[in-house]
């Protein structure tokens, strides 16, 4: 049985869409034990052994001429190539990232001097940072890597130079690069990847943390909410993209033709002022619910009291939903859910059949297609249904994480 190798930025019990994705891989290897290298975060302990071992650095910006010496050893201790002597180039041009990166380096090149031949395969979270580390062992030690693509970190990585040939030198050398949907894969068009290396794999949800459940009497008395109210809600970080603000905007019409309706926002992040704002302003503060960071205990029962899972994400400036996980997590509730027509949430809802897929810019539209479900209960209920199916017999993690460990046993 061989070692799965994950490398990551921070993993369990950090709460997070890659640490969840990262923690199922590991959960899942079929073929072995797991081994994960991640920065250790707040108050963990730098060493686990379960459910799967861990293994943290500490966070330490090393000076740029030690992290230079440091990497140049590791890089050419079995000899130089000219594959290394380019990510060698591209490291020392990064300066902060080498410098922030040394330690990770490190970390896993002593690993596999004791343990390479234990070691079936490399998984990394992102390219940029865990990719990077990732192919240390790959060109030392010939251990394949796995790299994972998300949607915004390309975007994000894409405008400086320095950091697009690091990601595109990553990618080109990855034995697979695994996307989470169709549109993230089309980022990387650019970079002229041969189609052959890519696996999309649509993420899912985990049915033992989200499945059916009657919270609508508990959350409703928990917010002061009427028993009689319909729900709304929204679970994301609060960014634009997210388009909280034009749910906010669409309740204030709504709330004309549906007086008792509620939307409740979960969640934190920089947009939380602005929102608070806009809702005084429109008149539906009373009606907006910011329920703030709720554990990842207590989302099944946020998720499970809304009649309306909505999320309107749209491209903002480049930051784009790379897929949608939480659309996933609201079918296997049962919940029928309102998407922008943007970035990989086309992959996550099938427009008509778990949920609708709208104009994200269009609040009249968003309007509309809230309206047309709370109108009609058999639609919604059926598009619910729709989306339980679909994540139970094809989006769930023990799914997925079995889709890609059946293609990467193909590389071992």
């Amino acid at each position: 049985m061989k070692k799965n190798i994950i490398i990551t930025n921070s993993f369990y019990p950090i709460e997070g869409g890659i640490q969840t994705y990262m923690y199922h891989l590991a959960e899942n290897w079929n073929n072995g034990e797991s081994v994960v290298f991640c920065n250790q975060e707040y108050e963990e302990p730098l060493l686990m052994t379960e459910p799967f071992r861990i293994e943290r650095v500490k966070k330490k910006i090393v000076s740029y001429p030690n992290a230079v010496k440091l990497v140049t050893q590791h890089l050419f201790s079995k000899g130089c190539t000219f594959t290394k002597l380019a990510l060698w180039f591209i490291l020392i041009t990064n300066r902060d990232f080498i410098c922030r990166s040394t330690l990770r380096i490190k970390q896993l090149c002593d690993y596999l001097f004791k343990h390479h031949n234990e070691v079936a395969i490399i998984q990394a979270s992102t390219a940029i940072g865990n990719g990077v580390i990732g192919l240390f062992g790959k060109l030392l030690y010939g251990v394949p890597l796995i790299t994972y693509i998300h949607g915004s970190e390309l975007h994000k990585y894409h405008a400086k130079f320095t950091t697009r040939m690091l990601q595109k030198f990553v990618l080109k050398n990855s034995d697979k690069v695994i996307a989470n949907s169709v549109y993230t894969k089309r980022l990387t068009d650019s970079y002229h990847i041969d189609s052959s290396r890519f696996i999309v794999a649509n993420l899912g949800a985990d049915l033992t943390t989200f499945f059916p459940l009657d919270s609508k009497s508990k959350m409703k008395n928990k917010h002061k909410i009427p028993s009689d109210s319909k729900i709304l809600l929204t679970i994301s970080h609060l960014v634009k993209r997210k388009g909280h603000d034009l749910v906010i905007r669409a309740l204030s019409n709504i709330v004309k033709e549906q007086p008792d309706i509620y939307y409740i926002i979960v969640g934190r992040g920089p947009e939380e002022e602005r929102l608070r704002k806009l809702s005084i302003q429109l008149g539906v503060d009373n009606r907006v619910v910011f329920a703030g960071f709720v554990p990842q205990s207590e989302l099944n029962d946020y998720m499970n009291a809304c009649d309306i899972f909505v999320m309107p994400n749209r491209n903002e400036e480049g930051d784009v939903e790379g897929y949608g996980i939480v659309f996933i997590e609201a079918n296997a509730c049962k919940k029928a859910v309102i998407a922008g027509n943007s970035g990989g949430a086309v992959d996550a809802v099938i427009d008509g059949e778990t949920g609708f897929l709208i104009d994200s810019l269009s609040e009249e539209h968003l309007r509309t297609t809230i309206m047309k479900l709370i109108n009609d209960e058999e639609l919604c209920k059926k598009i619910g249904e729709q989306g339980y199916n679909r994540a139970v017999n094809q989006l769930n993690w023990g799914i997925i994480t079995n889709k890609i460990n059946n293609h990467l046993g193909e590389l071992f």
